[in-house]
C-alpha cells in the first residue's frame, strides 16, 4: 500500500504536469501552435531550392512576349498610332490620356521592347533592361486593352513578379546549380493559382 501522508507534492520547480484536457493544451498555452504556422509560412516562402525553374520561366517568358508582339508588327499604325477605337487603360485613363505616337515612333519603341526582351531571355544584363521593359508594356498594353485581353494583362503581371526571382545566374562557378529562397516562385504560383480559381468562379 501508497502511504499518502509520506508522498510530497511536486517541487514548484519540476516540469509542470498536463492540464485536465492533456498536453495539446498545454502546447497551445506554450505558443506552440503560433510557432509551428511560422515554420510552415517560413518553409513555404524561404526554403532554398534550385533557381533552374526561375532561369527557365525567364527564358519561356521572352518567348512568349516576341511571340506575342512580333505577328503585331504589320499592324502597327492601326493598333498603336490610331486613337479611333482605342479603348485605353482605366488606370491610365484616370492619370491622363496616353499620347499617340507616330508610326516611326512606334516602330522604334517595338523594336527597343523585342531587343530588350532578347537581351533578357540570354541573361544578358536581365536585371537593368527589365525596367524600360515594363515602362513598355505599360505603355504598349495600357495604350489599348481591347487588344490585350486576359493573356496579354496577366503576361504584363508576370513581368512585374518575375523581379523577386533568382533568375541573374543558373550555374555557380563549381558548376553546381544555385540554390535561392523560393519566394518569388511563390507569388507567381499564387498568381496563377487566383486567376484559375476566379475563372472558375466566373463561370
Amino acid at each position: 500500500m501508497i502511504n499518502r501522508a509520506t508522498e510530497k507534492d511536486p517541487s514548484p520547480n519540476g516540469p509542470r504536469a498536463p492540464g485536465p484536457l492533456g498536453d495539446a493544451v498545454v502546447r497551445r498555452a506554450d505558443g506552440a501552435w503560433w510557432s509551428r504556422i511560422v515554420e510552415r509560412y517560413d518553409r513555404f516562402f524561404f526554403d532554398t531550392v534550385p533557381v533552374d525553374g526561375a532561369v527557365y520561366f525567364r527564358v519561356f517568358l521572352a518567348l512568349w512576349t516576341v511571340c506575342y508582339f512580333v505577328p503585331r508588327l504589320p499592324h502597327l499604325r492601326e493598333l498603336y498610332a490610331e486613337t479611333a477605337l482605342r479603348v485605353p487603360h482605366p488606370w491610365l485613363a484616370a492619370v491622363g490620356v496616353l499620347p499617340a505616337l507616330p508610326v516611326w515612333g512606334v516602330w522604334v519603341v517595338v523594336l527597343v521592347l523585342l531587343s530588350c526582351v532578347a537581351a533578357f531571355g540570354a541573361g544578358f544584363h536581365a536585371r537593368k533592361v527589365q525596367l524600360p521593359i515594363i515602362l513598355i508594356l505599360a505603355y504598349l498594353l495600357g495604350y489599348d486593352v481591347a487588344n490585350v485581353r486576359g493573356y496579354g494583362q496577366l503576361a504584363f503581371y508576370q513581368w512585374l513578379i518575375i523581379y523577386c526571382f533568382p533568375y541573374d545566374r543558373l550555374r555557380a562557378d563549381d558548376g553546381s546549380v544555385i540554390v535561392a529562397p523560393r519566394w518569388g516562385l511563390r507569388l507567381a504560383t499564387l498568381l496563377f493559382s487566383s486567376v484559375y480559381l476566379f475563372s472558375v468562379l466566373a463561370k
